[in-house]
């Protein structure tokens, strides 16, 4: 499954999906949780929108930032 919108550009050229577009999806596949990585959350871990789980396990990221990591 592939999340299939119109992604909207940001300044850094990282391409973002909205919380509408994330809802949809969960509901045109019949799920009720995406769960990612690979994004920088200052406490481990961000539920926003309430279908998307994002996790970080890296605490000081890169030795560049104070996050915390999911645990």
């Amino acid at each position: 499954m592939k999340l299939e919108a119109n992604p909207i550009n940001t300044d850094d050229g990282i391409p973002t999906f909205t919380e509408s577009q994330c809802t949809a999806f969960c509901k045109a596949n019949n799920l009720t949780l995406l769960v990612r990585g690979r994004q920088l959350v200052d406490e481990g871990f961000l539920n926003y929108p309430k279908e998307a789980l994002t996790i970080v396990s890296a605490v000081a990221y890169l030795d560049n930032f104070r996050n915390c990591a999911a645990a």
